[in-house]
């Protein structure tokens, strides 16, 4: 469970942690998620931090790229190539008479409907009051919602996931944390396809190795693949 204002690191965490045991040769062959958070939090600390600043530090120190999507098809793309994206978005935090605001209702939701789909009628109007930001991790999606992996604990919505009709919902912005292929070594490219179709590379930010979620089993991409104008942040220290 996330302390402070640290859901950018979870996120980006989970993310650095998913894609390096995808290609790792052998147990203990990848980095830790709470070792990569640690070490998130000690340089950009827990009162929150820009996603686009850690992902430019931190996804060449593990030769994983990244980018910006455009919308949700992409986004829906990227999780069915084999890919958790780490998303975030903007709620109102309180306003005059009503102190709790948009996030207040996001909480109540999933409170009453922990594996309900959170609809834009689930939320007030509201553009006055403070925003307050949230970065999760996109991890699968169903006909009618998008699957995230919060970072609030297990009691949390579904054991920690929870449900949103679309991205318009919350005017969610994505990123998609990647390897290309040209950046692995044979050995690290057999493994990811020895590890393809095992179910447990992923599970909750509160426990990464014993929560399993199915569906982040695909190829790796590769370069221009299905993308035609992407902004790709490459593997290189600045």
């Amino acid at each position: 469970m996330q302390v402070g204002l640290t859901c950018y690191a979870n996120a980006v965490a989970a993310a650095i942690h998913l894609a390096t045991r995808m290609v790792s040769q052998g147990e203990g062959g990848y980095p830790h998620f709470d070792d990569i958070l640690k070490k998130i939090v000690t340089e950009f600390g827990e009162n929150g931090a820009d996603t686009d600043k850690v992902l430019q530090k931190y996804a060449p120190e593990y030769r994983l790229r990244y980018r910006n999507l455009a919308d949700e098809e992409q986004a829906r793309l990227a999780v069915s190539q084999g890919r958790p994206v780490i998303a975030r978005f903007w709620l109102y935090k309180e306003e005059e008479g009503r102190p709790e605001g948009q996030w207040g209702d996001f909480e109540k939701f999933f409170k009453d409907n922990p594996i309900g789909v959170l609809t834009k009628k689930d939320l007030r109007v509201q553009n006055t009051g403070r925003l307050g930001r949230h970065v999760v991790l996109l991890v699968d999606y169903e006909p009618n919602a998008l699957v995230f992996m919060n970072s609030w604990g297990i009691d949390f919505a579904d054991g920690g996931y929870f449900r949103v009709e679309n991205a318009d919902v919350l005017g969610l912005e994505f990123y998609d944390v990647f390897f290309h292929k040209s950046d692995l070594s044979k050995e690290e490219i057999q493994a990811y396809g020895n590890q393809g179709s095992d179910p447990s590379t992923t599970g909750s930010l509160e426990s990464l190795s014993t929560v399993s979620l199915s569906g982040l089993a695909a190829d790796l991409p590769l370069d221009g693949e299905q993308w035609s104008t992407p902004t790709v942040h490459a593997a290189t220290v600045a």
